[in-house]
């Protein structure tokens, strides 16, 4: 009997290692054999070299990562394939919506007569900006999600993976994902012995830290404006944007905005952070007015640091932000209730010190990014056992 394979589809080889590492890891002390996908452009040597540290083979794809290209998608279907049909994995893992569209299809399209059945497992990490927007774009691309997916391989060999029970909902209303062949997996979780709190910090200045990419629909706008509303009674307070520019994705914050900003005294610019626990242990409160998310990794860390959060009540922010509890939410798209609750947060140390403990306590109970991945393996080996899947 030849040894277990999976392949993890990714969009990016970065998002791979902060975001996935801890499931291709538990996978292989499960006994599979494990490589990993992602496109070309966003591999470098150093993230190469650190893949067959952990004996993970790489397995380059041409994917163009946003946007519709019939000619370019046409050529990762095919790359898809040919690496299905060299590899033979008995799980391919797809991760984000362009992986989950090409890797399905790749594996409908691979399905010969004499292989073994190919196990689809499809984990949605978010819905993006298709399903959060209404423009005329938004709208094209939603149905063209809705179409790929009703074109997947058959039920008994597909489950899905989802972070939080709103995407579960929508996808199976919509027709998408049949009920009883997914899960909720609460996101990748988080290194607790890695993101810790930090024993003591400096009195003044406080720091209020939004970590994210420079998009709109992470609530960027609303958090500057929060930011004018509160800085003639706080001018001790820092505002600070942790996060880096991403022109790929065509709701970014454009650059000028952001200096506009700083230059108006609102925020401070800190840029893509390498190392998030040093960033969110020099921070006080931490902020995502965001519009939906999946669930943010980067809330995970910061309440596994112990700190207080601000957040919207938004599907993938709310699963990881108890009302009152670790921290405050807030209807989206709205800075005057977003200054409110900062306001709240700032002035009151006491809820501060109570929110940002129970946050500790949150990570621990719910968010361990080894017990997290765990439940993934477990579907892993559930599809491979499955009767209906043979």
């Amino acid at each position: 009997m030849r040894n277990r394979k999976a392949l993890l589809f990714v969009n990016d080889l970065g998002f791979f290692f902060s975001h996935r590492l801890p499931i291709a890891l538990a996978g292989q002390a499960r006994g599979f054999s494990v490589a990993v996908s992602a496109p070309e452009d966003s591999a470098n040597a150093a993230d190469v070299a650190r893949l067959a540290e952990h004996n993970l083979k790489w397995l380059p794809v041409p994917v163009r990562r946003h946007g519709l290209n019939p000619l370019k998608d046409l050529k990762t279907l095919e790359a898809v394939g040919r690496i299905l049909l060299r590899e033979r994995p008995d799980i391919l893992h797809n991760v984000t919506a362009k992986c989950i569209l090409h890797g399905s299809l790749a594996a409908r399209l691979v399905s010969l007569p004499g292989l073994p059945p190919l196990r689809v497992i499809n984990a949605v990490s978010g819905l993006g900006f298709a399903f959060i927007r209404q423009s005329a774009d938004a709208r094209l691309a939603r149905n063209v999600i809705r179409a790929g997916y009703r074109l997947l391989p058959p039920a008994a060999r597909t489950w899905f993976i989802f972070q939080n029970a709103d995407d579960q909902r929508l996808f199976e209303r919509e027709g998408m994902v049949k009920p009883g062949r997914s899960v909720i997996v609460r996101g990748s979780g988080v290194d607790l012995e890695h993101f810790q709190p930090v024993a003591s910090k400096p009195t003044a200045p406080k720091r209020v830290v939004l970590p994210a990419r420079l998009l709109w629909d992470k609530g960027v706008r609303e958090f500057a404006d929060a930011a004018r509303l509160l800085r003639p009674d706080f001018l001790d307070v820092e505002f600070c944007l942790a996060g880096g520019l991403d022109t790929t994705y065509r709701q970014h914050v454009p650059e000028a905005q952001v200096r506009a900003w700083e230059s108006e005294g609102l925020l401070r610019w800190l840029g893509h952070q390498h190392d998030m626990l040093a960033c969110l242990q020099a921070a006080d409160i931490a902020c995502l007015p965001s519009y939906r998310e999946g669930l943010p990794k980067a809330l995970l860390e910061a309440a596994a640091c112990g700190l207080p959060i601000v957040t919207t009540d938004v599907p993938g922010c709310r699963e990881v932000v108890e009302d009152g509890i670790n921290g405050l939410l807030v209807p989206a798209r709205d800075a005057s209730a977003l200054a409110g609750a900062l306001r709240r947060v700032l002035t009151d140390s006491d809820l501060a010190a109570r929110l940002g403990a129970a946050s500790r306590q949150r990570s621990a109970t719910h968010f361990c990014a080894q017990a997290l991945a765990g439940q993934t393996i477990d579907l892993w080996e559930r599809a491979l056992d499955s009767g209906a899947a043979r």
